[in-house]
């Protein structure tokens, strides 16, 4: 059982605000979805700021996608392209996942057990799993709706449409991700 105060929920801009006696303070430490808001030069800073938080014996767990869409049709080709262009423009990683073993080598060398798994991630095929992921990642894009389609130079009927052509897409073609 854990103790109340050491469940904690944060924002990449908050964890920066840790204070300095919140060193060694939570069983456990979970970070996600670094690609959309936290830029690559600032990853090494976060990935230092979890390890001091964690108490000795804790366990972090990163989970991070890639925005790589494989089997991939003309739509999510041009959706990824575009969306991989905004993402670079913010100085973020559009290869959070992959880039995440080197991150955890160089910056979290002395955390012991680490441990990488891959996954693949059907989109709206397969199973009951692959279905919801793939509503779950056109929810998340047309949450990001305000900013992607001006990113990208298109309007938000364009957009939304595209949308549409890629979670239509995704079925037919098999397509999925990559998470670690």
């Amino acid at each position: 059982m854990y103790d109340s105060h050491t469940i904690y929920s944060t924002t990449a801009k908050k964890i920066r605000s840790l204070k300095t006696d919140d060193d060694n303070t939570f069983d456990y430490v979970h970070q996600r979805l670094m690609i959309l808001g936290v830029p690559r030069t600032k990853v090494p800073d976060i990935l230092r700021e979890l390890v001091r938080v964690t108490k000795p014996g804790g366990w972090i767990e990163l989970v991070e996608a890639d925005g790589v869409f494989y089997n991939a049709g003309p739509y999510s080709k041009t959706f990824g392209g575009a969306f991989f262009d905004a993402l670079h423009r913010r100085g973020l990683d559009c290869y959070a996942a992959t880039n995440l073993p080197w991150f955890t080598r160089h910056i979290a060398a002395n955390v012991e057990n680490q441990e990488i798994q891959t996954l693949q991630i059907p989109i709206n095929w397969g199973s009951k799993m692959g279905v919801l992921s793939g509503q779950e990642v056109r929810s998340g894009f047309l949450t990001l709706e305000d900013w992607l389609h001006r990113a990208i130079g298109i309007t938000r009927e364009e957009y939304r449409q595209l949308m549409d052509d890629c979670f239509n897409e995704w079925k037919e073609n098999k397509t999925f991700m990559l998470t670690r």
